[in-house]
């Protein structure tokens, strides 16, 4: 009988990538003309999430960074 598949609950680079992809694209909306956003706090945010890769724990210990509050 051969072992089948290791399974590991560990995330793997390209699922925390799939992530961080899927929280960029949903604040796509802030940087159009229009919307009414602190431009600067939401460029800094997506630019922590581009930067979730380099992270030294990456990708077993992510920190993901924190989205901007709209008051």
């Amino acid at each position: 009988m051969t072992p089948g598949p290791r399974w590991s609950s560990r995330p793997t680079a390209a699922a925390v990538r799939a992530e961080r992809d899927k929280l960029i694209a949903a604040t796509d909306w802030t940087v159009l003309g229009d919307a009414k956003t602190v431009k600067a706090d939401w460029k800094a945010y997506r630019q922590a999430l581009r930067d979730v890769p380099e992270q030294a724990s990456f990708p077993y210990a992510v920190e993901w960074p924190t989205p901007p509050v709209e008051e």
